[in-house]
């Protein structure tokens, strides 16, 4: 009788795990190409390069406006592990390239997380890279391309306002002329500020970056599983954020960006 009721108690239990795991499992993360990503209960947008033979970029719930600034060029990119979009701009100093949503995906009050894989080029001089997510777009009233006026920062410089009217956001950056690294940057409709990552770029490597915002007033963000966090001049309220990711020419040189997924999720 003892062994039965042992027995018993064993199963009884196992089977009580195995319901607590179903039940928890839809807002478990999970582990996706070493990234921890949410499941589809939680995710605003997720998207994919189009093919490895058809150039673009595909979402889910949104119809993305990709850009390879005037005469530049979209193609399918495939790589050695994976598939990427690059967008090349044209040769014309302060030309930009990349991908924004056609609306807001999140708020800042949602607490989102963005992922974003992405492969520099061979060179990574003369550019600025934005991955982010923004409340102004390309087709902002308030002002045209911001990626080409919203500098990146060192962290000594502190907080320093926004060249654009009512720009807000959080995002990865990198303008190697200004830092070797991957700032971390945020602007609050005022100012904006960036905190060094103390990971440098470099030439030809991918990168799977983090924003994640989930906790209020903190934005902490992730290059690599290497991250740091910042409380400054972080966007708040209810303005829509739309994911962002573009590079900007600083010569009249043309520049590629290579974009890989990327996914919005929020609580």
């Amino acid at each position: 009788m003892r062994r039965k009721l042992i027995t018993f108690s064993l199963v009884l239990g196992a089977l009580f795990a195995a319901a607590v795991a179903s039940a928890e499992f839809s807002v478990r993360p999970t582990l996706i190409d070493g990234a921890s990503w949410r499941h589809a209960d939680r995710r605003t947008v997720a998207c994919n390069p189009t093919s490895v033979t058809a150039s673009g970029f595909t979402c889910t719930a949104q119809v993305p406006t990709c850009i390879a600034g005037g005469g530049g060029t979209v193609a399918a990119s495939p790589q050695t592990n994976r598939q990427f979009t690059s967008y090349l701009t044209n040769a014309a100093n302060l030309a930009v390239g990349g991908c924004n949503s056609s609306g807001g995906v999140t708020r800042p009050g949602y607490r989102p997380t963005k992922y974003q894989r992405v492969l520099t080029d061979t060179a990574i001089t003369l550019r600025r890279e934005w991955h982010g997510l923004t409340r102004n777009s390309w087709s902002d009233p308030d002002v045209t391309a911001p990626d080409a006026g919203i500098p990146v920062l060192t962290q000594a410089q502190g907080a320093v306002a926004t060249p654009a009217i009512n720009f807000d956001g959080i995002a990865w950056g990198f303008d190697t002329a200004v830092d070797a690294s991957w700032m971390l940057c945020s602007a609050d409709s005022t100012n904006e500020s960036c905190t060094d990552s103390g990971v440098d770029v470099a030439v030809s490597t991918e990168y799977v970056l983090v924003l994640d915002y989930s906790v209020s007033g903190v934005l902490t963000g992730c290059v690599n599983g290497t991250c740091v966090s910042k409380t400054t001049n972080l966007p708040t309220g209810a303005i829509n954020l739309s994911f962002q990711d573009t590079i900007t020419t600083l010569d009249g040189t043309g520049r590629t960006l290579y974009l890989g997924a990327m996914e919005v999720t929020q609580q």
